[in-house]
């Protein structure tokens, strides 16, 4: 995306209907509704709406009583309502500044781009207004209050602010957040800004429609109409609501006379662009039609059986994002021919300067119209399915900018000649994350090679390869976002080197899956092999032209598989399962071979005692074939992979990597601040002793009488990452030594005490420390796919003080096969609540930062 690019719109951007508050000009020390008491009269108009609308019933036959309800009393729908517009008195202007690109009309209301800036209201710091320009710099917090409605125009900022549950009061201030000033106190309603004017429910005076000058002189009522949404067109107000007792869309001058309607259907929510307003017609609580209706009222459209929003509409062309599936959709009105534009889940989108602006929900990112993504990657501050922050980010107390997290933008680049007396070419992978973590996410974004002219002969561009991509690019764990998993290697094995990246890194156990593009040497390029994206932790064995695979099942290796190269693909030769089976209490092993063309049982067994036993009597780790011994079945993916895919596989590596040794904290790892304490020290110095192996640990539970515990025995040494951590979890000045995850799938914590490694805390490997002392674990699931956490707090001796349990599902149908796209039940303690409550109280949880606590790995 270009720097600099003027972006010019005046997208008007209107709040939901807030039954129940009141307006008046500042500058009055009366209420604008003669005197009365606004208390009473308060009340007395909320109920009086509110009884009026329970009594309406809207043409067609439909009882609307719930949904009018909810409009004239129910402030919670303010995030769901919509109609902000551009006016037709600023598209001029809006023309002139987009270098002729046509006028957006927008309902839009959390994104808004002008004068080279982005501003968004950001859910996860209390709705508070931010700024940064076009490329994701220079964040601001323009305000310190709760914004629930803003508009932009040339150098000023109106917006909407909830104070109390009785008052909405109506702010301008400059566009850098400076001058901050209200323009009326209690209850602005159904706001649109127009040129010289904004309109507004009051009610102060029962709700109905009025109007004021920008500085919020000239304060007048125009009729007794009550508005729940108001678009303006030069010289015509089109506004929904209730005329005279009835629900219906009108049009009316914009001094109050000529007032018509145009349609008795029901909706909380217009947008009028060109020839057409466009709604949702409310049919009941789960049941909203996107229409269209000739703003004339001569001709109504039904034009998809969803509820639409973030509707932009273009021309003849409307975006917007289908509320079923959260997909974004084109809409031709000439034609009415509906197409997929992009299936990124949306929370809302706006379209500036032919550049889309979307929010996720966790970030906002861009992509132009014709399907180019753009990363500028604003964070919200949301809070992964992992438990993670993304870029948190905190006003720094001098200047109030907003300091976050660094965007980690990796580029990994490989230098290799493919084959003997060939030009080395260049390979270069990027990628995206915030966080290095173990359990956070990375982006593989792009893949390109470079012939030594330095010409481009590959490229495979992550973030726009499916039309259906919902993620920035390839997501994999963030730890391997140093390499991307890129390696130059002979795959195939026929004396040319190829290109494999990493394709998947965030199944069980860490599996991984590559991409790969074989050299041809008869056409001097490189062609994708789909065959060997199939192959799961593969490890290369140049010496018997073939390729081991075992892991992708999840939870324990039950399968491994021997794959070679054979006319043009690669094919899995051999197989060998098994699963314990409970009726003959024993391990039954199915080997097979391809024969002919199919995979033909070549030995079928029961074995009993334990798996260990079953192995040995088997012989399959002994087997020439097969050697299970061996640690080329690493089953697992990560960077202990990149041996098995880079060097030659040799029974002398075998040896000399299971004789490599563990590194120790001392001088490499853990540094010893100065101003330690000798306590501190000791501490550090008896968990390098233990790490080495020259001392054991004790499990307090089992007194002195237990065995010691040896770190060879909780490391977890077959290729999987082990990490370690040193970090005082509960304050008394001694260290505790984390190591994450133990052999077994287990998160141990010990600590120093009488001169004694001690066992303060086993857990699971799901679990991780924060900065706070407390213990979060998050697991992911499925059937159907969920999330379970819990938060643990723990007392000085390691033992849980309180731990406070929840989840969150998709949704199946009742075959299970289909799932919901986004997550539908939440779970508080094993009672369901709703998504707000489960959000609100799980934050203080999810949002506990772990920045604190610093991980180093020690696999061999």
């Amino acid at each position: 995306m270009k720097a600099g690019v003027i972006v010019t719109f005046s997208a008007i951007i209107l709040m939901a209907c807030l039954f129940g508050t009141s307006c008046s000009a500042v500058s009055e020390t009366t209420d604008i509704s003669e005197g009365r008491n606004t208390k009473a009269a308060l009340e007395e108009n909320s109920n009086a709406v509110t009884g009026n609308a329970m009594n309406e019933t809207i043409e067609e036959g439909t009882d609307k009583e719930g949904a009018i309800e909810e409009s004239a009393g129910n402030k919670d729908t303010q995030a769901d309502d919509i109609g902000n517009v551009d006016n037709e008195n600023n598209n001029a202007d809006n023309e002139n500044n987009n270098a002729g690109n046509p006028p957006v009309y927008t309902d839009q209301y959390s994104i808004f781009v002008k004068n080279d800036r982005i501003y968004y209201s950001n859910h996860y710091d209390g709705d508070v207004l931010y700024s940064c320009d076009l490329e994701g710099n220079d964040i601001h917090a323009l305000t310190d209050i709760a914004v629930s409605w803003f508009n932009i125009t040339k150098d000023q900022i109106f917006l909407t602010s909830q104070e109390d549950d009785d008052n909405v009061n109506l702010y301008v201030m400059d566009t850098d957040g400076s001058n901050l000033q209200m323009l009326c106190t209690a209850s602005t309603n159904s706001v649109f800004l127009a040129e010289d004017k904004i309109f507004f429910g009051n009610f102060d005076d029962n709700g109905i429609l009025y109007c004021m000058n920008p500085d919020g002189s000239d304060l007048k009522k125009l009729s007794d109409d009550i508005p729940v949404s108001i678009n303006v067109r030069g010289d015509v107000i089109y506004f929904a609501g209730k005329s005279g007792g009835t629900f219906g869309i009108y049009r009316m001058n914009t001094d109050g006379t000529d007032k018509e309607k145009s349609s008795s259907n029901y909706t909380k929510q217009i947008l009028a662009a060109g020839d057409w307003i466009y709604y949702n017609r409310y049919l009941s609580e789960s049941d909203e039609k996107f229409c269209a209706l000739r703003i004339d009222g001569s001709e109504s459209r039904s034009l998809c059986d969803s509820a639409a929003q973030s509707i932009n509409v273009v021309g003849d062309l409307v975006y917007y994002y289908n509320s079923a599936d959260r997909m974004v959709y084109t809409l031709d009105v000439s034609n009415e021919e509906q197409k997929v534009y992009s299936s990124f889940l949306t929370d809302c989108f706006v379209i500036a300067d032919n550049v889309i602006y979307y929010s996720d929900g966790r970030v906002i990112n861009c992509k132009d119209v014709d399907g180019y993504f753009n990363f500028i990657n604003i964070d919200l501050g949301y809070v992964d399915g992992y438990g993670n922050a993304g870029n948190s980010c905190d006003n720094d107390p001098e200047t109030g900018d907003i300091q976050c997290g660094e965007l980690i933008e990796p580029v990994y680049e490989i230098t290799e000649s493919l084959h003997e007396g060939m030009p080395e070419y260049r390979f270069v992978a990027k990628g995206l994350t915030y966080s290095s973590y173990d359990w956070y996410f990375g982006y593989v974004i792009s893949l390109e090679v470079f012939d030594e002219s330095g010409d481009r002969i590959l490229f495979e561009d992550y973030a726009n390869r499916l039309e259906d991509q919902t993620y920035p690019g390839t997501p994999i764990d963030a730890f391997m976002i140093d390499t991307m998993g890129l390696h130059v290697v002979d795959v195939n094995l026929d004396g040319y080197q190829d290109v494999i990246i990493l394709k998947c890194l965030s199944e069980a156990h860490d599996n991984s899956w590559y991409d790969c593009w074989l050299w041809d040497p008869e056409t001097s390029t490189f062609v994708e092999s789909e065959t060997f994206e199939t192959i799961a932790n593969p490890a290369l064995d140049a010496e018997k032209k073939c390729i081991y695979s075992t892991g992708g099942s999840g939870a324990g290796c039950a399968a491994w598989n021997i794959f070679q190269y054979i006319d043009g693909e690669f094919l899995c030769t051999n197989t060998l399962e098994y699963q314990y089976d409970m009726d003959l209490a024993g391990f039954h092993f199915v080997e097979t071979k391809l024969e002919n063309g199919e995979m033909v049982v070549i030995r079928d067994d029961v074995y009993t005692g334990t798996y260990a036993d079953a192995l040995e009597e088997s012989g399959y780790q002994a087997d020439d074939l097969w050697q299970l011994g061996n640690a080329w079945w690493y089953g697992s993916g990560g960077h202990h992979a990149d041996q098995w895919l880079e060097d030659k596989v040799t029974e002398d590596k075998v040896e000399e990597d299971n004789a490599a040794t563990i590194p120790t904290m001392s001088d490499e790892f853990i540094q010893i601040p100065e101003d330690s304490t000798v306590e501190y020290k000791n501490a550090v110095q008896a968990y390098d002793e233990f790490i080495s192996g020259n001392i054991g640990a004790q499990d307090s539970s089992l007194g002195v009488c237990g065995d010691p515990i040896q770190f060879s025995d909780i490391y977890w040494n077959e290729g999987v990452k082990s990490s370690i951590a040193v970090y005082d979890m509960n304050n008394d000045g001694i260290p505790e030594l984390h190591i994450l995850p133990t052999a077994f799938g287990g998160y141990n914590i010990y600590t120093y005490h009488d001169g004694q490694v001690v066992l303060w805390y086993g857990g699971s490997e799901y679990e991780h420390p924060l900065d706070n002392g407390a213990i979060l674990y998050v697991r992911p699931g499925g059937a159907p796919t969920h999330s379970d956490y819990w938060y643990a707090v723990l007392d000085n001796d390691g033992n849980v003080l309180s731990r406070i349990y929840f989840s969150k599902y998709h949704k199946s149908e009742e075959n299970g096969q289909t799932e919901s796209d986004d997550y539908e039940q939440f779970f508080l303690e094993e009672n369901e609540v709703s998504k707000e409550e489960w959000e609100a109280r799980t934050r203080e949880y999810l949002s506990a930062s772990d920045d604190s606590i610093v991980w180093y790995k020690i696999t061999k």
